[in-house]
């Protein structure tokens, strides 16, 4: 589970249908809407609720999750992610290691049309994470990556795909 709103690992858990924190975890994952309306009132913090995305666990998301950063439709910035050995999430915020990767061409091909889908919908700019073939998650507020990648190689992109989007937006008939 996943707050739509949230970032940076923040209130991302697994959990199961044994496990007994896991009422727990959803109401924190959704704001504590409940026990923050009981101490300080609707009147004093306003609205508490918050959206969370609940998914199937995906099992070979440990060892093959990766981040893909797609300006337009193509592919910039990929990273393989791996978590620490006691976390579920592969956050950099949270110790989570990198190393830069070459897609497979069915990987490659899946992106671009993802990225050709996202366009479609208006959005030029985003940090993909996936587990081929499964989409774990798209990013639009904090895409995340390119800070990940110059970290790892020494190299910056951010000029690439700041050039690639406007680029995206030309062939999209967005800008002139």
């Amino acid at each position: 589970m996943k707050p739509t709103n949230g970032g940076c690992g923040a209130d991302v858990d697994v959990a199961n249908e044994k496990d007994r924190s896991r009422s727990a975890l959803l109401s924190s994952a959704t704001g504590n809407a409940t026990s923050r309306y009981v101490s300080y009132g609707r009147e004093i913090i306003g609205m508490a609720k918050r959206h969370t995305a609940v998914q199937e666990y995906i099992p070979n998301v440990r060892t093959n999750e990766k981040r893909v950063i797609l300006a337009g439709d193509t592919p910039g910035v990929r990273l393989l992610r791996f978590r620490r050995e006691n976390d579920n999430r592969a956050n950099a915020t949270v110790g989570a290691r990198y190393e830069v990767l070459q897609l497979t061409p069915g990987e490659r091909e899946f992106v671009r049309r993802l990225g050709k889908r996202m366009m479609d919908h208006g959005i030029f700019y985003v940090g993909v994470d996936l587990a081929f073939p499964y989409v774990i998650e798209i990013n639009m507020e904090n895409p995340g990556g390119l800070n990940c990648h110059r970290r790892v190689t020494g190299e910056d992109q951010s000029s690439e795909a700041v050039n690639t989007v406007p680029a995206a937006l030309r062939t999209a008939g967005k800008l002139s």
